[in-house]
């Protein structure tokens, strides 16, 4: 399906290149191949090889997503943290972003609470925020300034918690809004 060699058992589809019309097509061919069909949501936190084929045989439960995860292969270059809007998933969301950055920037999504199993659903931005700043600070490198993108309700994501990663002395070189609605000071509602 990927046309990647050698494939071994702790290989992620997404890292070896796989994209969401590929995961599509190998859900169906799984479920053709051995009469067994894997959800989306089963595969959407990039599982190993070895954790598919435990989910195949029931030995496991549904995989919980990562809160923040890579979305292309270069780890060396300048990270951006990538946030999809609510509901959506930045392995899906940024998928065709990371492809055409690679090489040029190591892109990290970070999936929002509540996607998956196991994680409570925030009540509010604000602590969505504080959950986003902490996944960050998970993946970001010592010292490196921080690169934020945020696609519609992830961009207003992204700037509570650029604000609390600021007012705890972390350096924001940028926060790039994809179809966001920039909040405006001092603007009146209703």
């Amino acid at each position: 399906l990927l046309n990647v060699h050698p494939v071994q058992m702790t290989d992620r589809f997404f890292e070896k290149g796989g994209n969401s019309l590929q995961l599509i097509r190998m859900i169906d061919r799984l479920e053709q191949t051995i009469g067994t069909r894997l959800g989306i949501g089963d595969l959407m936190g990039d599982p190993t090889l070895d954790e598919m084929i435990g989910l195949l045989q029931g030995r496991s439960e549904a995989l919980e997503i990562p809160p923040a995860m890579w979305l292309n292969k270069d780890r060396g270059q300048p990270r951006i943290f990538c946030i999809a809007g609510i509901g959506g998933l930045a392995t899906f969301s940024f998928r065709g972003v990371a492809d055409h950055l690679e090489g040029r920037a190591s892109l990290v999504g970070i999936q929002l609470p509540g996607i998956g199993g196991g994680r409570t659903t925030p009540n509010s931005i604000g602590e969505i925020a504080r959950w986003t700043k902490d996944a960050i600070l998970s993946r970001s490198a010592e010292g490196a300034p921080i690169r934020i993108a945020g696609y519609s309700a992830g961009g207003v994501i992204g700037i509570e918690a650029s604000r609390l990663l600021r007012e705890e002395g972390h350096e924001l070189e940028r926060i790039i809004l994809i179809d966001t609605l920039a909040p405006v000071h001092g603007a009146r509602t209703g």
